[in-house]
């Protein structure tokens, strides 16, 4: 795609989410601009999506996928839900479950010392990094993930998961919220 139909996507999409355009730059009431690419201003409040970073930026922003790697998979093999929690997510989590010890309905938890760090991609030239950590929760090996690199796409750690997770639990992935939804209904 050209410099000015790049320009014209980025303003439209702007524009459509409450911005205008002023010559060559894009103004929304009250919003802070920064300098872009190509001359173009976006207002630092609004989140532009990947797909128009792609269109204007070029190939350099198109996600790179890391390849598969099978020691990840083997590690991952066990497990039977994946759960997006921070470490004070998952540290929460754990507390929780361990209020309920005295009333006899915890649910056993064993959380493994060590975790990994892999890149799962780069976007933009930069790394994506995810951190992956597992605990055997109720019987079931459970992963808990989280993005923890200046640059995240989203896309990228979504596509890692499904390459390396047992399909079982990619589908049964959650966000620490919605924990308790990875395990079998009782």
């Amino acid at each position: 795609m050209d410099k000015s139909r790049a320009i014209d996507a980025v303003k439209a999409y702007l524009v459509g989410h409450g911005g205008h355009v002023v010559d060559r730059f894009i103004r929304v009431s009250g919003g802070e601009f920064e300098p872009q690419p190509f001359g173009v201003c976006v207002p630092k409040r609004v989140l532009v999506p990947a797909d128009i970073v792609e269109l204007v930026l070029g190939e350099a922003f198109k996600p790179q996928p890391a390849p598969v790697d099978p020691e990840m998979r083997k590690w991952l093999a066990d497990c039977m839900g994946a759960v997006e929690a921070t470490n004070e997510e998952q540290q929460q989590l754990w507390e929780r479950n361990d209020r309920r010890r005295d009333s006899g309905e915890a649910k056993e938890w064993v959380s493994e010392g060590m975790g990994y760090g892999p890149c799962v991609g780069l976007f933009g030239g930069k790394p994506v990094h995810v951190s992956l950590r597992r605990a055997k929760v109720a019987g079931l090996w459970i992963v808990f993930y989280h993005a923890t690199s200046l640059v995240v796409h989203h896309d990228l750690v979504r596509d890692w998961l499904k390459a390396h997770l047992p399909e079982a639990a990619y589908e049964n992935r959650t966000d620490a919220t919605n924990f308790h939804n990875v395990f079998p209904r009782s």
